[in-house]
């Protein structure tokens, strides 16, 4: 019972992140006007571009662990795969970082308290920890081993990262679609992104209405 109980939790909350059909990373970065060339691509309905950087996060203790730092280009106004706040600061402004909620796994970390972030044998930066926030599609922070955070494009530019998108997610225009349906729009869309200059690194196409 309670594992009926579990899945149908899981799914109905999963359904209400708007999941995106398709995931694009590309190896070269993109700007706002191919996410828009994208958006009225054929079986597309919906477009959002991304920015993923890994640095490494100073902990307490002095050891080092991963840190995956995204940011969205309205966090007021997402698209797919929401991002939920739950305490603290949201969105997070300049010079924050959010985490997601799952990152208490993997460090100590306090609403308040400024955490050291490691982007070379001798480049630190220092972020304050705005709050918390979940990602319900996306991969717990003890999965990889990894601190997740989110902040604003203007907190990567100040970590010394490119402003640009360099993920890509979509909407199909048929969510009932099945996954192969859902793998030939990602096709079209990886020729388009790499015909613009953006070779795709990885695709990911999830089960539709499938928790990951």
């Amino acid at each position: 019972g309670a594992n009926a109980l579990l899945e149908r939790n899981l799914a109905n909350g999963y359904a209400a992140t708007t999941p995106s059909s398709a995931s694009l990373f590309t190896t070269v970065p993109f700007d706002q006007g191919l996410v828009d060339v994208v958006r009225r691509m054929p079986g597309v309905a919906e477009a959002e571009g991304r920015r993923s950087a890994t640095a490494r996060m100073v902990k307490p203790d002095g050891e080092t662990v991963e840190l995956a730092l995204t940011a969205l280009p309205d966090y007021e106004a997402q698209a797919m795969d929401l991002v939920s706040p739950e305490s603290g600061t949201w969105p997070p402004r300049r010079g924050e970082i959010v985490f997601e909620r799952s990152s208490r796994t993997v460090a100590d970390l306090q609403e308040g308290r400024t955490i050291t972030v490691q982007l070379g044998p001798d480049k630190t930066r220092t972020l304050v920890t705005g709050g918390f926030a979940h990602e319900p599609g996306g991969a717990p922070a003890y999965f990889f081993g990894q601190a997740i955070g989110y902040v604003t494009f203007d907190t990567l530019a100040d970590l010394g990262f490119d402003d640009s998108f360099n993920e890509m997610r979509i909407l199909v225009a048929n969510p009932d679609g099945t996954r192969a349906q859902g793998r030939a729009v990602a096709g079209d869309v990886r020729d388009r992104l790499e015909k613009a200059g953006a070779p795709v690194a990885f695709l990911q196409v999830p089960t539709p209405g499938e928790h990951p």
